[in-house]
């Protein structure tokens, strides 16, 4: 845990779970059996070639997760932001079950297999199934944008 101020995680472990009051986190090539867990009272996380077979969590209470994965965790993904903006890239072609959702703002998907509709007045859902399914990735936003896209390959 760190206060305020960023904590930097590259490499791989069995997990990792961090978190910061204030300030950001930036995982390049991380990997975890395990799961990785991320928190952030206020600011950004940020994941980079983000691969293993544990899940996935990101939970933001103002801010913005950008989080390109690798690979689709095996046991799924997690992401939440109260007040803020969620980038998802994914594995184009990679099988996943795709459920994400803004309670107020905006989203949209340029990945095959999701689509965006309209909820209410003010919010909108993403939905959809890539490659052959898999593993369930949502995320999720109280107010804000919300976007997922196909992660280009390295």
């Amino acid at each position: 845990m760190c206060p305020v101020g960023d904590i930097n995680l590259s490499g791989r472990f069995a997990a990792a779970d961090a978190h910061v009051n204030t300030g950001s986190i930036d995982c390049a090539s991380v990997a975890t059996e395990g799961g990785l867990s991320l928190s952030c009272d206020i600011g950004e996380v940020k994941v980079s070639d983000g691969a293993g077979g544990g899940p996935v969590g990101v939970a933001i209470g103002t801010g913005t997760a950008d989080i390109g994965l690798a690979s689709v965790p095996r046991r799924g993904a997690s992401i939440g932001v109260g007040s803020g903006g969620v980038h998802l890239a994914l594995p184009a072609g990679a099988g996943a079950e795709v459920g994400c959702s803004v309670a107020t703002g905006t989203a949209k998907s340029t990945l095959p297999g999701v689509s965006s509709e309209r909820v209410g007045f003010v919010g909108a859902r993403l939905r959809g199934r890539t490659g052959a399914g898999g593993p369930e990735v949502t995320a999720t936003v109280g107010v804000g944008t919300l976007t997922v896209v196909p992660r280009e390959a390295r």
